[in-house]
């Protein structure tokens, strides 16, 4: 996955892609502007069709503040994330069942392509429709 709004296409069902272009700007309408969150694609072209996006499913504000894209603190955030993720399924079923049915698009502002929520996200869900699928 790159940062500069460039995505790699998974054959597992859940993508991950940026929204930051290579000058570090959000070039896309609201409501992503600014925002980190998850949204399930319906057509992989432009234009991109938002049919959900559960913010709930987004770090908290303490969390994303903490964290401050500082690679450093990548191990404790991924726990940290999987620790509010535990405490909620609320906030990412319809996106496992998504991501089970079909395929889901995970988008993502920051302009690292490697330590953002998306990448724990997209791990998360995997995991959950894994077990989903063996339970």
């Amino acid at each position: 996955m790159t940062g500069d709004g460039g995505q790699d296409r998974a054959s597992d069902g859940v993508d991950h892609g940026g929204v930051v272009d290579g000058d570090g700007d959000v070039p896309v309408p609201p409501p992503f502007e600014g925002l980190d969150g998850a949204a399930e694609e319906i057509d992989a072209e432009p234009p991109l069709q938002l049919t959900e996006w559960p913010k709930d499913v987004a770090p908290s504000d303490d969390l994303r503040r903490w964290f401050a894209h500082d690679a450093e603190n990548w191990e404790e955030l991924r726990q940290r994330y999987v620790a509010e993720l535990d405490a909620h399924p609320e906030a990412w079923e319809s996106l496992r069942n998504a991501a089970a049915a079909g395929d889901v698009m995970l988008l993502y502002s920051a302009r690292d392509g490697e330590h953002n929520n998306a990448v724990v996200l997209r791990e998360y869900l995997l995991a959950r429709v894994q077990e989903m699928d063996s339970g």
